[in-house]
């Protein structure tokens, strides 16, 4: 960062991430690393914008009450971000910081973020946040784990030249970080899982990622319902999830 920026000397308290991100750059949306197009990012951008960034600079602690609401985390984690980590998060949970930026169709919306030089950072929420990638390694953060997609295997002879669909209730769990240490509902607990493990999760807590080129699944473990043991094949001759 440059020494001259004003994003060097800002200060966090509490809850929020300044990043910067190439999610929405005016009507530029970047595909991938190598690939980028002038778009009205209208239809469904969450299944292929990137959903990364950099963290700039990170809150100085984070809240876990009930009566601070939409300001506070659901969860009571450690504080894992760190300046300079690349950070993987929410697609529509960073687009709300951009406020009449992004949504063009609604007045009133809070512009939550910092612009200097002609770009603009937004301040992403940290429970928004997935994982962060450090020195090469992938860090699941507030409670996620990441998962490896799988398709389902057709039910009849009839499917098998039909376009592979993936499985939205199932996944293999590839990447495990810490898990949380509670929740305002105290119906939530965080189970054990490990990188391997077969696992079963509610529908719509599966929220997509892309990490290093790969569409997978991020998935809090409190909403982790069963593992299983075995290949996934044989879990799908035996088990219907839909």
């Amino acid at each position: 960062m440059n020494e001259s920026s004003i994003m060097s000397r800002i200060r966090i308290p509490a809850n929020w991430v300044l990043v910067d991100t190439d999610i929405f750059s005016g009507n530029e949306i970047i595909l991938s690393e190598k690939t980028k197009i002038n778009i009205d990012p209208t239809y469904e951008p969450h299944e292929w914008v990137s959903r990364k960034g950099t963290a700039l600079a990170v809150p100085e602690r984070l809240t876990f009450d009930s009566n601070l609401s939409r300001m506070s985390l659901e969860w009571k984690t450690k504080m894992e971000i760190l300046a300079g980590d690349t950070v993987y998060f929410d697609y529509f949970g960073a687009l709300m910081s951009f406020g009449n930026h992004a949504q063009k169709f609604e007045k009133n919306t809070d512009e939550l973020v910092f612009e200097e030089f002609g770009r603009i950072y937004p301040f992403i929420h940290y429970r928004e946040f997935f994982a962060v990638e450090r020195a090469g390694e992938i860090i699941p953060i507030n409670g996620y784990v990441i998962c490896e997609q799988v398709s389902r295997l057709p039910a009849s002879p009839l499917e098998v030249f039909q376009k592979k669909q993936v499985d939205t209730n199932i996944g293999i769990v590839r990447y495990v970080g810490k898990s949380n240490v509670k929740y305002l509902n105290d119906v939530y607990a965080d189970p054990e899982v490990a990188p391997g493990d077969i696992i079963l999760f509610m529908t719509y807590s599966n929220r997509p990622v892309t990490i290093h080129e790969e569409k997978m699944w991020a998935i809090q473990k409190r909403f982790v319902m069963a593992k299983f043991y075995g290949s996934y094949e044989d879990i799908q001759k035996t088990t219907t999830t839909h």
